[in-house]
C-alpha cells in the first residue's frame, strides 16, 4: 500500500512546519528510535502565507521498482506528529493517501468463538490487503520486490480473500521468472505457488507458458542417484539454506550436508511437477516427476528417520532434532502413515520455536497431522512469538518476525494466519482445478463455534461450526460445484450422520466421517458429540 499524506495549513506568514512519520509511537508521540527497519522518517515543510493544501512528496521511494511518475513518493506509516503548525491542527486538516491493488474487504470474512483468534484473523487479512503496490507481491519498506517463498504465502492468503488477487499473484509470479532469488528451497515455493494458481482459477495458461522454467525449479541438475540434493555449495544459493528467519528462529538447525528440510520440500514440489505435466498433458513427463518423488520420498526414510527418536534428522551428518526437521516432512507429505504421530509429537515438544516464515509449514503440518487443538493454540497464541503480539506490540500490519524490534513493520510473509485459517482450521481447499470439487474439513479443536465465507470464481464457500451438545456443520456450496465434506466423529459413533434433517450414512476415514459428491447448495450436518 503506497501512502503519504496532505495537510491543509492556513497561516498568516511564511514559515517551516516539522512532520515525523512512522510506523511506531511512544505514547503521544512518534517514536524516532523504533529499532530494526520499523520506519521513521523526519520532514520538513516550507509554508507560504494563505490557505493550501501541501502533498509531502519529499521523501523517496527506496527499493529495487522505479516509481511510476503518475504515483507520488511514498513511505509506510502510521503516525505523523505535526510540530510548528500555525493556528490549531484538527483531524480535519490531515489525510493519510493511501493506494492499494484492488480488494473487496467484503469478500471474506471470519468470526469464532475466540476474541484472539478473530483479531489474528483481522490482522492478517489486512496485512495481504496492504502489502500489494505496482502489481506486484511486496514486503514492507525494506524489501520492495517479489521473493518466491514471501509471494507464495501472500498468494496463498490473497486468494482465500478476493477473485481479484490472481491477476497481481501471476504477474508476481512472472516477475520472478525473469528476477528470481536465491534461497535454495525458495525454487521449491515458486512450484508450489504456480500449482496454487492453477487450482484456485483452473486456467492452466501460466503453467503452459512457463512450463520449462518450472521444470528448472526441482533443481534436478544438483540431485545425486537417491534423489537428494545438497544446496551448500553448489551454487544453489549464495549462502546456507534458510531454513527459517531470522536464524535465531532455527531452533538450532544444523544445516551440514544434504538438510532434510530442503530434500522433505524438494519432494513436494516433484510430486507438484507431477501433477502439473499431467495437467498439461504431457503424460511422460508427469511418470519422470512421480518416479522422481517415489525415490526421494524412499531415499528421505532411510537417510534421515531415527527409530530411537521417532524423528528426522537435520542433515546426513547431524544428530540434531530441530523442530524444521520434523515439520517440513509433516508440511510436504513425505511421512509415512505410521511414523505422524510420533513427529508431530516432536514438533509439539519444541513450542514456538519456528519465525513466521517457518509458521505456515509448520501448522499447516500440524493440520495434516490430526493436530487440530495444538495447531489452534499456535494461532491463537499471546505469547510474546506469537500474532497476537505483534498487535500488542502497536503494529497493525504483520511484522518480519515475532520480535518485533528485527526487521521492519509492514512484511505479509508474516500474514501464514489469513490462509491457514481457511485453508486448514476451516478445511476449504480445492480439491479440482476451478473449484470444480471442494473439500470441506473443519478442524476447529477447542473452539465452540467458527464461521467463514470465502470467494471462489464459482461464487462464495461458506462454512460454519457449532458445538455443543450436538455437532453441526453447516455449508454452502456454489453453483457448479460439488464437495467432500468430512464431519469430526467425536465419540466414535459410526457412519451414520444427520444430514439435511434425515438420516445418512458415510464413510469412515481416520477421525471423520466423510460425504463426497455434496451437490450445490446449502446443506446441514449434524449428529451427537459422544455416545449416549
Amino acid at each position: 500500500m503506497l501512502r503519504t499524506l496532505d495537510i491543509t495549513i492556513a497561516a498568516t506568514s511564511a514559515t517551516t512546519v516539522t512532520l515525523k512519520f512512522g510506523e511506531k509511537k511512544s505514547g503521544d508521540a512518534v517514536d524516532v528510535n523504533p529499532g530494526g527497519d520499523v520506519t521513521y522518517k523526519l520532514e520538513t515543510l516550507a509554508v507560504t502565507p494563505g490557505t493550501k493544501t501541501y502533498r509531502i512528496t519529499q521523501h523517496p521511494t527506496l527499493g529495487f521498482f522505479a516509481r511510476p511518475d503518475k504515483l507520488f513518493a511514498t513511505i509506510p506509516f502510521r503516525y505523523v506528529e505535526v510540530s510548528n503548525y500555525p493556528g490549531t491542527l484538527t483531524a480535519a486538516n490531515l489525510s493519510q493517501i493511501a493506494v492499494n491493488y484492488p480488494f473487496d474487504d467484503n469478500a471474506s470474512s471470519f468470526s469464532s468463538s475466540s476474541s484472539t483468534l478473530n483479531a489474528v484473523w483481522d490482522l492478517t487479512k489486512y496485512s495481504t490487503k496492504a502489502c500489494t503496490w505496482l502489481g506486484v507481491y511486496v514486503d514492507g519498506n525494506r524489501e520492495r520486490c517479489p521473493y518466491e517463498a514471501d509471494a507464495y504465502i501472500q498468494m496463498l492468503s490473497h486468494y482465500c480473500q478476493d477473485t481479484q488477487a490472481y491477476a497481481i499473484g501471476r504477474a508476481s509470479l512472472t516477475d520472478l521468472i525473469a528476477h528470481p532469488s536465491w534461497p535454495a528451497e525458495w525454487a521449491f515455493n515458486f512450484i508450489y505457488a504456480a500449482w496454487t494458481d492453477y487450482l484456485w482459477t483452473g486456467d492452466a495458461s501460466f503453467l503452459a507458458a512457463n512450463y520449462a522454467a518450472l521444470q528448472t525449479k526441482t533443481l534436478d541438475k544438483y540431485a545425486r542417484a537417491d534423489g537428494l540434493i545438497n544446496p551448500t555449495g553448489t551454487g544453489i544459493s549464495q549462502d546456507t539454506p534458510v531454513v527459517d528467519w531470522p536464524y535465531q528462529y532455527r531452533d538450532g538447525y544444523d544445516v551440514g550436508s544434504y538438510p532434510s528440510s530442503v530434500n522433505a520440500q524438494r519432494y513436494r514440489a516433484l510430486v507438484l511437477m507431477g501433477k502439473i505435466a499431467s495437467a498439461l498433458g504431457k503424460t511422460s513427463d508427469a511418470t519422470k516427476y512421480s518416479n522422481q518423488a517415489k525415490t526421494v520420498y524412499d531415499s528421505f526414510q532411510t537417510a534421515y528417520f531415527d527409530a530411537s527418536q521417532g524423528t528426522y534428522f537435520d542433515s546426513l551428518v547431524s544428530t540434531h532434532f530441530a523442530l524444521h526437521a520434523s515439520a517440513y516432512p509433516l508440511a510436504s507429505g513425505i511421512v509415512p502413515a505410521e511414523k505422524v504421530a510420533s513427529v508431530a509429537n516432536h514438533v509439539k515438544s519444541r513450542g514456538m520455536a519456528f519465525g513466521v516464515y517457518g509458521a505456515q509449514y509448520v501448522i499447516e503440518g500440524l493440520y495434516n497431522a490430526d493436530e487440530e487443538d495444538y495447531a489452534l493454540g499456535l494461532l491463537s497464541s499471546t505469547s510474546s512469538n506469537s500474532w497476537y503480539h505483534m498487535l500488542a506490540s502497536g503494529s497493525t500490519i504483520t511484522t518480519e518476525a515475532f520480535d518485533p524490534t528485527f526487521g521492519d513493520w509492514s512484511h505479509v510473509w508474516g500474514a501464514a494466519p489469513a490462509n491457514l485459517i481457511p485453508r486448514s482450521l476451516m478445511g476449504i481447499e480445492p480439491l479440482e482445478a476451478g473449484f470444480a470439487k471442494i473439500q470441506i474439513k473443519p478442524q476447529i479443536g477447542t473452539l465452540s463455534s467458527a464461521s467463514i465465507k470465502i470467494p471462489t470464481l464459482k461464487g462464495p464457500v461458506s462454512v460454519s461450526v457449532t458445538k455443543g451438545t450436538t455437532y453441526q456443520v453447516l455449508v454452502v456450496i456454489p453453483t457448479g460445484a460439488t464437495a467432500k465434506v468430512y464431519v469430526k466423529d467425536y465419540g466414535s459413533l459410526g457412519p451414520t450422520v444427520m444430514v439435511d434433517g434425515a438420516s445418512a450414512t458415510g464413510t469412515i476415514e481416520g477421525k471423520y466421517v466423510v460425504f463426497d459428491g455434496v451437490s450445490s447448495g446449502s446443506h446441514r450436518f449434524e449428529r451427537a458429540m459422544s455416545a449416549q
